[in-house]
C-alpha cells in the first residue's frame, strides 16, 4: 500500500495521469513543501522527483530545475537517500539537455551512470538512455548507439524497453543506417501495443514515423503521425502532440502538399510561445 505521507504525492499524480494538470501540480507541490517541513526529506524528494519529471515532460523546464535544486537540497540533509539522490541527478541531466547545455548533462549523466553502476540500481538503465540522448543532441552518435548497445534488453522494464528500442532507432538514423532505425522502431511499437497505454503508443508511432520519414515513405509516416496524435491527446501529452503536428507538416512538404503544410505551421505560429507545453 502506500505510506500515509506519500498520499497526497500520489494523489498528485493520478490527477496528472487524467490530464487535471493545475490541481494535480498543487497538490504535488502542497505536500512536498509539506513534508519538507515535517523534516521528512525522503517524502519531500520523491515529490520533488514527480513533480520535476511532470515539469520536464510539459517543457517547463526552468521550473523543474528549480524543484530539483530544492530536491538536492533535502537529500544533503538525510543518510541513505542514495537512489532518490541518483534520479534527482538524472532528472538534473534530462532538464540540461533539453535546455542545450549539453557539455554539462554529459558530465552529470556520466556521474549518474557510474554511480547507479557501482551500486547495482536499477536506475543504471534510465542513467543511460538519458546519456544516450545527450550524446545524440551533440551530434554524437556512434557514441550514443555504443552506450545503448551495452544494455541487456531483457532486463528492462517493458517501459524501458520502448524507450531503448527508440533510443537505438535515432541513433541508427543519426549513423545513416536507415533500415535499422525503421526496424527498432517497429521493436517499440510491437513493445507499446503490449504494454496498451496511449502515452506508450504515442512515442513509439512518433519514433517510428520519424524512422520511416528518414526512410522516403512519406505516407506510412503520415499514417503513423495521425494515430500518434491521437494517442498524445489521450495521453494528456502536449509536447508529443505538437511534435506529431510539426512532423506532419514535414510530410506534407515532402509530398509536394504545400498548402496543408503551410496552414499547420501558421496555426502553430499562434500558439503562445510562454504557453508552450
Amino acid at each position: 500500500g502506500v505510506q500515509t505521507c506519500a498520499l497526497p504525492i500520489y494523489a498528485g499524480a493520478q490527477l496528472l495521469a487524467r490530464g487535471r494538470l493545475h490541481p494535480g501540480e498543487r497538490s504535488i507541490r502542497q505536500a512536498m513543501h509539506g513534508l519538507a517541513r515535517r523534516r521528512d526529506w525522503s517524502g519531500a524528494t520523491e515529490g520533488a522527483v514527480h513533480l520535476a519529471r511532470f515539469l520536464l515532460h510539459r517543457g517547463r523546464l526552468a521550473a523543474a530545475d528549480e524543484v530539483l535544486q530544492a530536491a538536492g537540497q533535502w537529500t544533503r540533509h538525510a543518510r541513505d537517500l542514495a537512489p532518490l539522490q541518483q534520479q534527482v541527478a538524472i532528472l538534473k541531466g534530462r532538464v540540461q539537455t533539453e535546455g542545450g547545455r549539453l557539455h554539462d548533462a554529459e558530465a552529470v549523466l556520466e556521474s549518474a551512470l557510474a554511480s547507479t553502476v557501482s551500486a547495482g540500481s536499477h536506475l543504471s538503465l534510465a542513467a543511460t538512455l538519458a546519456l544516450a540522448r545527450c550524446l545524440w543532441w551533440q551530434g554524437r552518435y556512434t557514441d550514443a548507439w555504443q552506450r545503448l548497445a551495452l544494455v541487456d534488453s531483457d532486463r528492462a522494464a517493458p517501459a524501458e524497453r520502448i524507450r531503448l528500442w527508440i533510443g537505438r532507432s535515432r541513433a541508427s538514423i543519426g549513423l545513416g543506417r536507415v533500415t535499422d532505425a525503421v526496424a527498432e522502431a517497429a521493436r517499440a511499437r510491437e513493445e507499446a501495443d503490449a504494454v496498451d497505454e496511449p502515452w506508450a503508443r504515442g512515442e513509439a508511432r512518433y519514433a517510428s514515423a520519424l524512422a520511416l520519414l528518414a526512410a522516403g515513405d512519406w505516407r506510412q509516416a503520415d499514417a503513423l503521425l495521425a494515430r500518434a496524435l491521437t494517442d498524445a491527446c489521450a495521453a494528456h501529452d502536449g509536447l508529443l502532440a505538437m511534435c506529431a503536428r510539426l512532423l506532419r507538416a514535414e510530410t506534407a512538404r515532402r509530398q509536394g502538399r504545400q498548402h496543408p503544410a503551410a496552414a499547420l505551421v501558421r496555426r502553430l505560429s499562434r500558439v503562445d510561445r510562454t504557453a508552450l507545453p
